[in-house]
């Protein structure tokens, strides 16, 4: 039978063993479950997770049931040494929201209404049947919507294709066809894309091929 005890983090120096059916490891401590239901790792601590909620390190109340969420409230950091900085400093400040009503986007809350269809775009919240989001810039969808983005704008997959950040007009109904290869395109029916994104064409392969077999094509 195989047993249900296993070895927690090094605490103290000292290897601690415990039985996972009364016991969690939480910042490398074996702590026994406890009758008011505590069963989630938070921090260092155990906490009850059908009444409360780890947020930034914190137990926090779940004010809105299923629906509480964790925001990490403040501007989105791109510099690592920032980054590091607010975690070493624990300068972030966490907020609890109801995600029913809220949505969390890139450190900001914005109210949302749960019946559309929504999305984040860095900080702001953006439908996404009616627009689209490029380089974390919102833009309005074509009655299509057939889109995508490259290089930061929106483009209509019907006429165009991005290929290595290049946007390419397609040439007339062959959209289904065509693929890129590199920054170019090329249409597989006719042509196949090398390891070196070379455009081949597939003429020439079977020519190549009956050739040598000492057939004339």
């Amino acid at each position: 039978m195989k047993s249900r005890f296993r070895r927690s983090a090094i605490h103290f120096g000292a290897n601690q063993v415990f039985d996972d059916r009364r016991a969690l490891c939480c910042g490398g401590k074996a702590l026994p479950f406890s009758q008011d239901g505590k069963d989630e790792c938070c921090h260092s601590n155990l906490i009850n997770s059908n009444k409360q909620i780890c947020c930034g390190g914190q137990a926090r109340n779940k004010r809105y049931g299923k629906q509480t969420g964790c925001c990490r409230i403040g501007d989105p950091l791109t510099n690592l040494q920032e980054k590091k900085f607010m975690a070493e400093t624990q300068k972030t400040n966490y907020m609890v929201y109801n995600k029913s009503s809220e949505m969390c986007c890139a450190g900001k809350l914005n109210e949302v209404n749960p019946l559309e269809s929504l999305s984040c775009c860095l900080q702001n919240v953006y439908h996404t049947k009616k627009e689209i989001c490029c380089d974390n810039k919102v833009h309005q969808r074509s009655e299509r919507k057939d889109e995508r983005c490259c290089k930061g704008v929106p483009f209509d997959r019907r006429f165009f294709i991005c290929c290595g950040e290049e946007l390419l007009k397609l040439p007339k109904n062959s959209s289904r066809h065509i693929l890129c290869c590199g920054k170019k395109y090329f249409d597989r029916r006719v042509s196949k894309c090398d390891a070196k994104n070379m455009v081949m064409s597939l003429k020439c392969d079977v020519e190549r091929i009956f050739s040598n077999k000492g057939i004339t094509v």
